[in-house]
């Protein structure tokens, strides 16, 4: 048997040998398990643990959460772990009974009182006490503020609800927070009255609130009170806004004249 022959059945024994003795090692590399509390359980992520509901982490242990009468477990990992029932609200640590008076009902808000009036009453010191509707006012279902809105026509003044005087060439908005009236078209306010819009010739009526009222027609120019014919040289034509001119190309604008580039 050659030398060479000799030498590799020599390395294939070491191979083989190393291959065994590894696959019949311990695990040493594997991770320790996790050292679970009483009360808990392996964490579905992150490879800690958690407590089982119904438990509270506290110092390393898993300690029960101590739930009041009338009161539910909320499963979660903040807060105190419980909320009372419907109808009762927290006072130390305790679950009392919401009281609720005469012409109220309990509400679903987790916060404030627990309860509301009833329509047409209105919270006063912790009592539901009827509204006094005024003359031409209805009652609406705000539970907050007066729950009551004048009649269309009608402004409100205070406790009381007032008639809108409508001017002249004006009409009533269902607006409650502006004058409750707008001044028909071709008129614009001005002092608490309708003034007619004088439209220039060449113009028409802007609905605009702001400015004269009116806007010139394409191809003319506005001053203060007259539409000016815009003068268009040649090799010119009228600007996108129709009130101006500019260059056609290759021209351009020199003075009052288009000229060749």
């Amino acid at each position: 048997m050659s030398i060479a022959i000799y030498g590799r059945r020599i390395f294939l024994s070491v191979v083989t040998a190393a291959l065994i003795s590894w696959s019949l090692a311990p695990a040493t590399a594997q991770t320790n398990p996790v050292d679970i509390p009483d009360n808990a359980h392996q964490a579905p992520y992150g490879g800690g643990w958690e407590c089982d509901t119904g438990y509270r982490q506290q110092a390393g242990a898993c300690d029960a959460i101590v739930v009041p009468d009338n009161a539910y477990l909320t499963n979660s990992s903040y807060g105190r772990g419980w909320e009372c029932n419907f109808g009762y609200s927290e006072n130390g640590g305790q679950c009392e009974a919401i009281a609720v008076p005469e012409n109220g009902y309990l509400s679903d808000g987790s916060y404030g009182s627990g309860w509301r009036c009833n329509r047409g009453y209105l919270e006063t010191d912790g009592k539901c006490v009827a509204l006094t509707l005024p003359k031409n006012a209805y009652l609406i279902d705000d539970v907050y503020g007066t729950a009551w809105k004048c009649n269309r026509g009608y402004e409100r003044n205070g406790d009381s609800c007032e008639k809108i005087v409508v001017p002249q060439n004006a009409y009533l908005t269902d607006a409650y927070s502006a004058a409750g009236w707008k001044c028909e078209r071709g008129f614009r306010e001005a002092d608490g009255k309708c003034v007619a819009v004088k439209v220039p010739e060449n113009a028409y009526f802007s609905e605009a609130s702001y400015g004269p009222g009116w806007k010139c027609e394409r191809g003319y120019r506005a001053t203060a009170e007259a539409c000016l014919p815009v003068s268009v040289p040649k090799n010119g034509h009228l600007s996108t806004s129709g009130d101006g001119w500019e260059c056609g190309r290759p021209y351009r604008r020199n003075g009052d004249i288009c000229v060749h580039r």
